[in-house]
């Protein structure tokens, strides 16, 4: 078979995965609005897509805490929608970010960033994880979230000093990008139309 038959056997692939996805997550929005304590119709604003009740918050943390690596992917994902709504879930997302599987940890740093400032003390304490992956994930969604995480720079210089060169540099890019939002007076979240 040639190469061009191979990658569109590859694409075929990508495209059911992609359609399965699409699926779940119609599902899981489904769930989310005929699952709530009060069924109070689903606001949608420019940043957030849905506004679920807080009885959905709870039972969108249990699966995260729970459910398995696609069930907590997508709980993650609904979750994300929230933004600073979801404040209350951000320890469990921070949780995540130390999932073994990569798309979980995607998620969960995609809805961090999503949450906005109320993530910023639990990621500061994340930089003191005893992993390094957590860590450096850590200082990435600090950077990602620009201005908004303005009280993590003392933080973040130290983590700078203490890391090392090598993951030393997670926390300098994340500096570099807080301070230049902090100049152009801009949350690099807020200023993101597609997260």
């Amino acid at each position: 078979m040639t190469i061009i038959g191979w990658n569109f056997i590859k694409l075929l692939h990508v495209s059911r995965e992609v359609d399965l996805l699409r699926r779940q997550l119609k599902n899981l929005r489904s769930q989310i609005v005929d699952d709530g304590d009060d069924h109070r119709p689903i606001h949608h604003g420019s940043s957030e897509q849905a506004m679920p009740v807080s009885g959905d918050l709870n039972r969108l943390v249990n699966q995260v805490a729970q459910g398995t690596a696609d069930e907590r992917r997508n709980a993650i994902d609904a979750i994300g929608h929230m933004g600073s709504a979801a404040a209350s879930a951000v320890p469990v997302l921070v949780d995540r970010l130390a999932d073994h599987r990569t798309r979980v940890r995607e998620a969960a740093t995609s809805a961090l960033v999503r949450t906005g400032a109320p993530a910023v003390p639990s990621l500061i304490s994340a930089l003191d994880d005893e992993s390094r992956r957590v860590r450096r994930r850590a200082a990435s969604i600090l950077g990602d979230l620009g201005a908004a995480a303005k009280d993590a720079i003392p933080a973040l210089s130290r983590a700078k000093q203490e890391w090392g060169r090598g993951d030393g540099q997670a926390a300098t890019r994340a500096l570099m990008q807080i301070h230049k939002s902090v100049a152009t007076g801009q949350s690099a979240a807020a200023s993101s139309t597609t997260l």
